[in-house]
């Protein structure tokens, strides 16, 4: 999948909260919303999902809401199940 040129994500205590609490790093996020494998619609939500590898070999998906054509803001992440080749 090509890199999708995001200019800015947008952090705060609430996104930053929830993907510590899975043992991710806001790098590790920014791997997979910057340069994601699979980017489908969330059928519970409606955002926009990202799947990814981190640069650590995890494989998450990261719900977005779209906030401009350049900015993003990263909902949560979580481990995915990897795809099946």
């Amino acid at each position: 999948m090509p890199k999708v040129a995001w200019l800015r994500i947008i952090w705060n205590n609430i996104n930053l909260t929830k993907i510590a609490d899975r043992d991710l790093t806001p790098e590790e996020v920014d791997e997979v919303i910057q340069c994601p494998y699979d980017v489908t619609i969330s059928r519970a939500s409606g955002r926009r999902l990202h799947f990814g590898y981190t640069s650590t070999g995890r494989y998450i998906g990261v719900p977005l809401d779209i906030i401009d054509e350049d900015s993003v803001y990263p909902v949560t992440a979580f481990d995915a199940q990897e795809p099946v080749e």
